[in-house]
């Protein structure tokens, strides 16, 4: 049965947040080290390691009989490291063979009859109903650094007074980008003419009265899998490192449209993989020790470091939330097919989605109302329309359901604790419920066989022995392993996430929102294979030594003595009704005010 108190390492076990293999070495002050700094330190899917503990029965002889059905000969290491990972594909089967669907439960990957007319998929022009906060804002500060750190709701009511302009603000962003990417690794690769142009156009176009959109002028930077054209989009991998698109991705243009700023191309791990990319790992900016976390890792530090006024990012299984997380940002995972993914790298069809990061949750909004909506190409967001959103929105009445077993157990930190206590002292109406009983893991066998569906081409021609990451947890083994997963057991686990999208419909009508630890319980891959939106928000910080990928919170009994502590932030998550992003995200917005620590920043 499904475990009810799942710890963040088990919610890693699932797709593209950048876990690592390697837990948080509690003995070995040098293992801590080189946990922070080790390459192989980012893994997909934590998988079996030791053949004899759970190969279960299976032999090397039978790894290599199978090979002669799937089509994809091995040699004898990566035979062995096949081997090695099977145990849990086997645990899955069991699980799955275990749960018995009533006939009538069909797939959730169904047919959606929509071509690419007109007709068919409404095309909807660039947006201008994103609605900025009402509140008065402070005079500009006299430093460069605050003006950078300072939300983008500011940076837009700035430049409405005349104070600050799009020039500036662009300027101030490069020197820092040139100061700190180094230490960094947030960019890819840096637009820095094209910036200074597009930001001089947008004051030429505000000077003559023309305002394309609230984001007029705001410089921005996007994950590296979003095609622009005639820039590097590299995947961040080896073997795509010297792509260049000829067209942009539909978010790309409407943001150009909306009259944003394009800073450059933020750095993903290697196809969408956790932290590290073919130019290093991207560091977090409060502890540039440890990793950014992924895969979104370097528009997470981009934002919490300062170099940029919002940013775009992905979330396949957790790659939004978690590196918001880990850099103090606000990120918010739309509802699957909200945003088009039109030229973005695929890496899982039915759970791939684009969303935003930013320093205060009131910047999410307005910059959802311009990227949100049918585009006619991506047929996932083809019943979906651009979202009204308006800060002004009442949230009298918000009802916030969890369970209390959430919030227990030394897993869990006080800062996530104190969250809880923040949202009944804003007034939410907090009501306890519980989760259905139903198998969650095996639904991670739905993002390793689209992935290694996705990357065939690279498995198969033997080009993915060119990623630099190639230990058992890494993509080239994964997407090898997936082959031997049965194509019923894979049915059976989409059977199984339909069951789970109407029983999470269920829980998800007695409240507005769920607030819960990231991790808890499953609700990362739950929130993922429904559908849901989550929001990340920065709810307080801790003190932690240099922690590995996969590690949040280490309490202060279990922590090494002598080794130098750090502040770092903690979030704490919102996850939301599908297609209700304006109620979520004004919640969010009553709940980090009553956290109070949203314009707190690294010292970087």
């Amino acid at each position: 049965m499904a475990t009810r108190n799942h710890s963040r390492r088990d919610a890693l076990k699932t797709l593209a947040v950048g876990a690592s293999t390697i837990g948080f070495l509690g003995q070995d002050k040098t293992a801590v080290a080189q946990v922070a700094a080790d390459p192989a330190a980012s893994s997909p899917v934590t998988m079996a390691t030791a053949p004899t503990a759970k190969s279960q029965g299976v032999t090397l002889a039978d790894v290599a009989s199978a090979e002669k059905l799937n089509g994809l000969p091995l040699d004898a290491k990566k035979r062995a490291q096949v081997l090695n990972v099977l145990g849990d594909q086997l645990d899955a089967i069991k699980q799955l063979k275990a749960f018995k669907p009533v006939n009538s439960l069909s797939p959730a990957e169904l047919f959606k009859p929509y071509d690419k007319s007109a007709a068919s998929i409404p095309s909807v022009p660039s947006s201008t109903r994103g609605v900025w906060p009402d509140s008065a804002a402070p005079a500009l500060p006299k430093s460069d650094d605050a003006i950078a750190y300072a939300p983008a709701w500011l940076h837009a009511a700035w430049m409405t007074k005349g104070v600050l302009t799009s020039r500036r603000l662009t300027d101030i962003y490069l020197a820092r980008i040139a100061k700190l990417n180094p230490k960094l690794l947030a960019f890819i690769t840096v637009t820095a003419d094209i910036a200074r142009a597009q930001a001089d156009q947008a004051d030429a176009e505000r000077k003559a009265g023309k305002i394309r959109s609230p984001l007029h002028g705001l410089p921005y930077g996007v994950k590296d899998l979003f095609d622009t054209a005639g820039i590097p989009t590299t995947w961040g991998a080896e073997t795509t490192r010297n792509r260049i698109p000829t067209t942009d991705a539909t978010v790309v243009t409407r943001l150009r449209e909306a009259g944003c700023v394009l800073l450059g191309k933020t750095a993903c791990g290697a196809l969408a993989n956790g932290d590290i990319w073919f130019g290093g790992f991207t560091r977090n900016p409060w502890n540039i020790e440890e990793g950014s976390s992924g895969s979104s890792a370097g528009t997470g530090s981009g934002v919490g470091g300062g170099l940029m006024s919002f940013g775009i990012g992905t979330e396949t299984m957790g790659s939004i939330v978690s590196p918001s997380s880990r850099n103090g940002c606000a990120g918010l995972r739309p509802s699957f097919g909200l945003v088009p993914r039109t030229g973005a790298m695929a890496l899982c069809w039915s759970l791939d989605k684009t969303g935003v990061m930013a320093r205060s949750v009131a910047d999410l909004g307005a910059v959802m109302a311009v990227i949100a909506g049918a585009d006619g190409h991506d047929l996932a967001a083809g019943n979906t329309a651009r979202i009204e959103y308006n800060h002004k929105s009442t949230i009298a009445g918000a009802t916030l359901g969890y369970d209390p077993k959430w919030f227990e157990g030394d897993s869990v930190s006080p800062v996530e604790r104190a969250a809880l206590e923040a949202a009944s002292r804003a007034g939410f109406n907090l009501v306890k419920l519980s989760l259905p009983d139903l198998p969650i893991d095996p639904m991670n066998a739905i993002v390793t066989v689209e992935a290694a569906a996705a990357f065939e081409e690279l498995t198969t021609s033997g080009a993915v022995d060119q990623l630099s990451a190639q230990d058992d947890q890494a993509w080239p083994n994964i997407f090898r392993a997936a082959r031997f997963f049965p194509a019923v057991s894979y049915v059976q686990a989409q059977r199984l996430r339909r069951q789970w999208m109407t029983a999470f419909a269920e829980v998800m009508s007695k409240c507005d929102a769920l607030i819960h630890p990231n991790y808890a319980a499953g609700l990362l891959t739950i929130g993922n294979v429904t559908g849901h939106p989550t929001l990340a928000i920065k709810a307080g910080f801790l003190s932690q030594q240099t922690r590995a990928q996969d590690v949040d919170y280490v309490p202060t009994a279990k922590q090494i003595k002598g080794l130098p502590l750090h502040k770092v932030p903690v979030s704490i998550s919102l996850t939301g009704r599908l297609y209700n992003e304006e109620r979520l995200l004004n919640i969010g917005i009553a709940l980090e005010t009553a956290m109070g620590v949203a314009a707190d920043h690294p010292a970087v």
